[in-house]
C-alpha cells in the first residue's frame, strides 16, 4: 500500500472516531440519553466500571485521542511524525481492547463505540500493513481541508448527539393499547418501565412521588416491557406480572427496583417475602402466556418508544426517559385543564 493513500485512509477513520465520539459524548450529556433503544447497551457501557479512563469519560478521551492521531498525521515533520506510528499501533490495541472488554467483560454491547472501536482497529491495522512509511509522508498540500473535515466531524457529531433533546413532552399520537386503558373523568397516567434498566430505576422515585402527591386525581397503570439487552429484565417481568395477579403490583415494584439481583431465584425469595402464594406464583412464571403477555407489550413500545424505556403517557403526552417531577406534575395539570374546557 501507497503511504500517501494509506495516510489518507487512516485520516478517514480518525474523522469518524472523532464524529462518533463526540456523538457520544454530547448524547452522554444529556439527562435522557437516546442513541441506544432496545436492543443495545450504550449507557451501560459508559456508566460502568471501564466507562472511564482516570475519571474522564471515554467518549472525551475518544474524541481527544483521534483529534491527536489527525493532528500529528497533519504534521509529519520532526519529532511528531515518529510518533505517527505508534499511535497508530496504540489506537488499534486500545480498540481491540475495548471490544473485547465489551463482549467478554461486560456482556454489553454499545453500537455506537463499536464503530469508535472498529475504527481504531482498522487503523491500526492500516498501521501494521504500511510499516514504517509513515514517517516517509509528507505530503500536506490539503491540510487546510482536512482540518475542515475535522471540525465538521466535531459539528456533525454535536448536532447528531443533541438532537431531539426535548425539555418536556410531546403531543403524539397515543398507541390504542394505551387509550384502552383510559378510565374517563380522570388523568389517565400510563408507564412503561423495565425493572432491569438504569433510566427506569432513575425514573422510579419521580413516578412514586407523582402517584402519592396527585392520588386520586389520577389513573395510573404500570406496564412491563422486558428490553432483550438485559439479562435479567424478563425474570423480572414475570414477577412483576405474577405478583399483579396476587394484587401486591405496587409492592412487587418497589422491591424489583431496588434490588441488586433480579436472577428468577431472587424474584421467587422476593415473592416469599412478600406473601405470595408461591404454589401460584409458580404457575404463572411458568405459564407461557405470561411470555405472551411480555412479548405482546414489548412488540408495539418497540413502536411508540424505539429509543427504549421508561416511557411515560400523561394523557395524550409522551414523555421518553426520566422527568422531573415537575414536570410530570405540569402534564397533570395541563390535561386537567383541557378535560375542564371540554366539559364546558
Amino acid at each position: 500500500m501507497e503511504s500517501s493513500r494509506a495516510i489518507s485512509i487512516i485520516r478517514l477513520l480518525a474523522l469518524l472516531g472523532l464524529a462518533v465520539s463526540m456523538t457520544l459524548w454530547m448524547d452522554h450529556l444529556r439527562p435522557n440519553p437516546r442513541l441506544c433503544g432496545f436492543e443495545w447497551d450504550c449507557e451501560e457501557v459508559l456508566t460502568s466500571r471501564f466507562g472511564s479512563l482516570l475519571g474522564v469519560p471515554l467518549p472525551v478521551v475518544g474524541v481527544g485521542a483521534f483529534a491527536i492521531l489527525l493532528g500529528v498525521s497533519l504534521f509529519p515533520a520532526g519529532r511528531s511524525g515518529r510518533l505517527l506510528r505508534p499511535l497508530v499501533l496504540a489506537a488499534g490495541a486500545a480498540g481491540i481492547g475495548l471490544v473485547l472488554l465489551q463482549v467478554v467483560v461486560l456482556h454489553r454491547v454499545c453500537r455506537f463505540c463499536l464503530i469508535a472501536d472498529i475504527a481504531a482497529i482498522a487503523i491500526g491495522v492500516v498501521g501494521l500493513v504500511w510499516g514504517r512509511g509513515v514517517q516517509r509522508v509528507a505530503d500536506v498540500r490539503f491540510r487546510p481541508l482536512w482540518m475542515a473535515g475535522a471540525a465538521a466531524a466535531l459539528g456533525i457529531g454535536a448536532i447528531f448527539g443533541t438532537a431531539g433533546s426535548r425539555a418536556g413532552g410531546e403531543e403524539r399520537p397515543i398507541p390504542p393499547q394505551v387509550t384502552a386503558l383510559w378510565v374517563p373523568g380522570k388523568v389517565n397516567v400510563v408507564e412503561v418501565t423495565d425493572f432491569a434498566c438504569p433510566h427506569c430505576r432513575r425514573m422510579h422515585p419521580v413516578m412514586k412521588q407523582l402517584v402519592e402527591a396527585e392520588g386520586d386525581r389520577i389513573h395510573f397503570v404500570r406496564l412491563t416491557a422486558p428490553m432483550p439487552a438485559h439479562a435479567q429484565a424478563r425474570p423480572a417481568s414475570r414477577a412483576f406480572l405474577c405478583a399483579c395477579e396476587q394484587g401486591k403490583q405496587s409492592e412487587m415494584a418497589e422491591a424489583l427496583f431496588t434490588a441488586s439481583d433480579l436472577s428468577p431465584e431472587q424474584c421467587e425469595r422476593t415473592a416469599a417475602g412478600l406473601g405470595l402464594s408461591l404454589p401460584e406464583y409458580r404457575t404463572c412464571v411458568a405459564d407461557p402466556a405470561t411470555d405472551a403477555q411480555l412479548d405482546a407489550v414489548l412488540a408495539w413500545v418497540k413502536e411508540a418508544s424505539p429509543n427504549g424505556l421508561p416511557v411515560v403517557w400523561v394523557q395524550d403526552r409522551t414523555f421518553i426517559g426520566p422527568q422531573s417531577l415537575e414536570e410530570l406534575r405540569w402534564a397533570v395539570r395541563l390535561a386537567e385543564s383541557r378535560m375542564k374546557d371540554r366539559g364546558r
